[in-house]
């Protein structure tokens, strides 16, 4: 590995992981709130939870990469969770305006 892939590595997981704390704040609004959460996509978290899990298939069968396998699988955990949460907001205040 070159230096230049070396620090394109470091970069990239650093850049991950903060994407990944990124989601607390809309998980913590998610969890608090006191209604159906209209305003956040479930869509839009489907489709980033979606990648995050064919990252970790992509990442585990093709180029056998243990940082991008931990990576891809905490995006998928936590887009998971947001559209999980989300649903269950949804289903809890259905007869709520």
């Amino acid at each position: 590995m070159t230096t230049f892939q070396s620090v394109l590595t470091v970069l990239y997981s650093i850049s991950n992981v903060a994407v990944v704390f990124g989601y607390i704040p809309q998980i913590s609004y998610i969890v608090q709130a006191k209604d159906k959460c209209e305003h956040i996509s479930a869509l839009t978290y489907t489709i980033w939870g979606t990648a995050g899990a064919l990252g970790c298939l992509y990442s585990a069968m093709v180029v056998g990469s243990f940082p991008l396998y931990i990576i891809s699988s905490l995006h998928f955990s936590a887009c998971t969770f947001i559209v999980s949460a989300l649903n269950w907001k949804r289903i809890k205040y259905k007869d709520t305006i």
